[in-house]
């Protein structure tokens, strides 16, 4: 996820990713299995994107909230890491390896 400066706040990803989780399980029916960096992009709208579709689930009926809360959180996990990862590059004026 290579973004230009300022990137987005680990609060604002968490809603992005949050409305395109949601998105996908209301159209879809569907929920993105495999919560890393390398599977979304930001478009220049600035909504969230998911790619290698292959990694999508249909959920049990009556677990698609606890299964979405989970995506999500570990989402924004790896969110709060590449920031960290990011900044900690920067600060040794290192190139970034995203």
């Amino acid at each position: 996820m290579d973004q230009p400066l300022p990137r987005i706040s680990a609060e604002d990803f968490d809603a992005r990713i949050t409305t395109a989780m949601d998105t996908m399980l209301q159209h879809g029916g569907v929920i993105h299995d495999d919560p890393k960096m390398e599977n979304i992009l930001l478009a220049d709208d600035g909504h969230i994107m998911f790619i290698d579709l292959e990694s999508v689930m249909e959920p049990d009926a009556g677990r698609e909230a606890r299964i979405r809360e989970l995506a999500i959180g570990i989402f924004t996990v790896n969110y709060k890491y590449h920031l960290k990862i990011r900044k900690e590059m920067e600060a040794r004026g290192e190139v970034d390896m995203w």
